[in-house]
């Protein structure tokens, strides 16, 4: 029996193949997974980014809204409390005092 029988060899071979098989299937089932991982990620950065463009509208309309009450209400206000100032003026030059400018 100087040498090894074919039966041996092909058992050899055989496991070696079983094994590979092995490593290349956890390697495709590591990729799959990693796949999906990625779509999961990819699907959340869409999500924010919708998200993050309905606060960018939420926050042009809070702006306009804001524009739209000063131009609406302190505007004229402003321009009452500068119209009493100069009547206030007035009638203070025609009463004759003097007002402290401090």
């Amino acid at each position: 029996m100087e040498t090894i029988p074919a039966i041996y060899w092909m058992i050899v071979i055989g496991v070696i193949a079983a094994m590979i098989c092995v490593v290349l299937l956890f390697l495709a089932l590591f990729i799959n997974d990693y796949r999906k991982g990625i779509h999961k990620a990819m699907n959340l950065m869409d999500d924010a980014s919708r998200s993050l463009k309905q606060v960018e509208d939420i926050l042009s309309n809070v702006q306009s809204t804001i524009q739209e009450v000063s131009n609406a209400i302190l505007v004229p206000v402003r321009k009452i409390q500068s119209g009493i100032s100069v009547a206030m003026s007035f009638i203070d030059g025609l009463i004759g005092r003097k007002r402290d400018s401090e």
